[in-house]
Parts: structure tokens; C-alpha cells; sequence
């Protein structure tokens, strides 16, 4: 594992300028014929390792940012999905307000992520990231609870992107909610928390 630490205004900014640079030439009505999707696909297909950021550190504490990451590879075989696999499960529990609820989801195995992907751009090849991951049953002794995760669904802060001069495919997903036995849990989840992933085809 390694840690960078960081001031928390450059790991924002950082993700905001990312999105504003790769999103600020996509058409209003960011619709793309069948033959441009088809391009921009051909453009990012294949198998990818690299790594996924966040801030481990307390949301809304003001303290310093403590950046956090973890390797992760991930296949991008379709226009329509990418599977990044083996997303760290700790991450997705950090930031649970219970803490009973956060070690159960901390001690479960990682798990592969399918994302629902729409393209939105050519140049830069840009897509939408709809992250899905399988429901967690968590044993509390007594019952098992089903957890799930929610994401930002089809929303420009949940977005990829490709650099050709890089060679390199940037992606960043939101966590936004939890879910458990099916009804969403306000309290769970203080504030939405974003994941930073890039990395470099294979």
C-alpha cells in the first residue's frame, strides 16, 4: 500500500480540471452516430493495469488529505461495459458512518466492478462510467443483511477519458450511497466520495 499525502484543495481541483479538460469540447446534446461510438471504442479497447486513488482521510474533518492506492486491472471489450477487477472492497467501507456495518464490509473479498459505459466524445475520446457491483451479505450474528453499493449514475463526475499523448485512460467514479436490504441508508454514507483510476494499456 502506498500513501501520498496531499493538501485537499489540490486532490479536488485535480479531479475538477481533469473533468473540465476532457468534457469542454463534447456537443451539447453529446450524441455520437453508431460509426463515431465504433471509433472511439477501437480507440481504448483492451486490457489495461494501472491503479485506483481516493482520500482515506475523514470527509468534511478538514485534515490534510491522505491519498490511498491500490493496483487494479481492468477490460474495456465492448462499447457498452468495462470490468475493472478486484476493486478493493476497503475502500468502498472507509467512509461508512457505522462502524460495525464498515468492518463487516471490510473483512468481505474484493470484488469485480462491471461498468455501464456510454460514449460521449471523440476527441478526446470521452465516456460516461455507470459502476455496478454485486450485493454483500453481511453475517451480524444474528441475520444476514444485504449491502449494496450506490453509485453516480450517468453523470458527467463519473466519467473516463483517453489520452492519446499519454497513452493513458483516466477514469473517476463516485461513490453516492448504501443500500441496505434494498432501502437506501441516508445516514451511512456522510458525503459522496470519488475514486480516481488510471492506467496504461497492455
Amino acid at each position: 500500500m502506498k500513501t501520498l499525502k496531499l493538501i485537499p484543495w489540490v486532490y479536488c481541483v485535480f479531479a475538477a480540471l481533469s473533468l473540465t479538460a476532457c468534457l469542454k469540447d463534447v456537443p451539447a446534446d453529446n450524441s455520437l452516430t453508431p460509426q463515431e461510438i465504433q471509433t472511439a471504442f477501437k480507440s481504448v479497447e483492451g486490457h489495461y493495469t494501472g491503479h485506483v486513488i481516493y482520500n482515506e482521510a475523514d470527509l468534511g474533518s478538514g485534515l490534510e488529505a491522505k491519498l490511498d492506492t491500490a493496483s487494479v486491472t481492468w477490460d474495456l471489450n465492448t462499447d457498452s461495459t468495462l470490468i475493472i477487477h478486484e476493486f478493493p472492497t476497503r475502500f468502498l467501507a472507509k467512509h461508512i458512518s457505522d462502524p460495525s456495518i464498515r468492518e463487516a464490509l471490510e473483512a468481505q473479498p474484493n470484488q469485480d466492478m462491471i461498468c455501464y459505459i456510454g460514449f460521449i466524445g471523440i476527441n478526446p475520446v470521452t465516456f460516461l462510467v455507470n459502476p455496478y457491483t454485486d450485493a454483500f451479505y453481511l453475517f451480524s450474528g444474528v441475520e444476514t443483511r444485504k449491502l449494496q453499493i450506490g453509485f453516480l449514475m450517468n453523470n458527467y463526475f463519473s466519467y473516463g477519458a483517453w489520452s492519446a499523448e499519454k497513452k493513458l485512460l483516466q477514469m473517476q467514479i463516485v461513490q453516492g450511497g448504501i443500500f441496505i436490504d434494498d432501502v437506501l441508508q441516508s445516514g451511512l454514507l456522510p458525503t459522496s466520495v470519488s475514486f480516481m483510476i488510471e492506467g496504461s494499456r497492455e
